[in-house]
This record gives structure tokens, sequence and C-alpha cells, in this order.
């Protein structure tokens, strides 16, 4: 059904590929996996021939990151070389949040410092979105912190005071909410 109401357009690549992420998105959401296989095996000669591989990487990167095989997303989405903000952002937060997963806080620390580099240089990612982003990266930093204390009052009046409980209550990704309630 999300197949057929996103139609594709195939004079414009940058939607092909924007709706490409987004049915994997909204197939991995409604626990579709099998369909999101077949999906990216069958239409990823939409994209560019130029992006395949990328788009290939990306869309199973994030199957493998759905389904907790953080190692086999990590293989794929280091490979990723989109320079989108939009795509950048995306990966690049799967990634700090695989490495969080997989308890490598050395491979953590070095990623998000080149993604807050990357970020400091944007200039076409507005305010709030840029901010929410830098928001996320400290919030992943929080749990490594928390992760073993298991005390939820401070780990949440930290959230306060860094001003970022905004991304459990009212975050699109349901991720920073499960995390938040493990600890």
């Amino acid at each position: 059904m999300v197949e057929k109401n996103l139609y594709f357009s195939l004079s414009h690549q940058q939607q092909i590929q924007q709706r490409f992420i987004l049915i994997i998105k909204v197939a991995l959401g409604a626990g579709e996996i099998d369909w999101a296989k077949q999906f990216i095996e069958t239409r990823i000669i939409l994209i560019d021939k130029k992006h395949q591989n990328d788009f290939y990487n990306y869309a199973f990167g994030l199957i493998y990151f759905h389904q907790q095989d953080y190692n086999a997303a990590i293989k794929l989405m280091i490979k990723i070389n989109i320079n989108t903000p939009q795509y950048v952002v995306d990966y690049k937060t799967t990634l700090l949040k695989m490495h969080f997963e997989l308890n490598e806080l050395a491979s953590f620390n070095y990623q998000s410092q080149t993604f807050l580099k990357y970020l400091s240089k944007e200039k076409t990612l507005n305010k709030t979105h840029k901010k929410n982003v830098i928001d996320s990266i400290e919030f992943i930093k929080i749990l490594f912190r928390y992760k073993n204390i298991k005390s939820k009052v401070s780990f949440e009046e930290k959230l306060k005071t860094k001003k970022i409980d905004y991304l459990i209550s009212n975050y699109r990704d349901k991720w920073f909410t499960e995390k938040y309630m493990q600890i």
C-alpha cells in the first residue's frame, strides 16, 4: 500500500531517494522486514546508478539496526558516501546509537566529534534541526554515563539541566524513549 501511495517520479532523483528511505522506515515501523528487503532488492534500480550502493547500504543498515544486528548495520553504514545533510544527519545519528548499543564508547566519541565538526560547518540545516541533532548526541553521551548507574532520578535531572528532556516527550524517534525507559 505504501508503495502505491508514494509513487516515484523518474525526473526527480532527490525525491526518489527520500521516498525510498521513507518507505523503508515505514515498512520497518510496521514490522514488515521481509517486505522492506524485497522492496530494496526490486526498487534499488530507481536510484541513480552512482548512488545505488550507498542507498542499498543505507536501507539494509536501517533493517539490521531495526533487527538489532548492530555489527552488520555498522559494516554497511560506514561505507555510505552520501553528502546530502539530511542523510548525513540520519545515518550518522543511527551510527551513534549503534555504538551505544554495542557499548563502544571510544568509537562513539570519535564518531560524535567528527559529526559535531560536520554540524558546525554545515550551513544548510536550520538552527532548530541542528540543535535537535546536537541534543541527540548529548543525550547518547548522557546515556553512556548513566548506563550502569541505573538511577532514573539523577538521569532525569541531568537531562533537565542540559535542557534535552524534550527528546523523550516530543521527539519522533522512539529509540530515545526506549533507552530512557530502560534506565
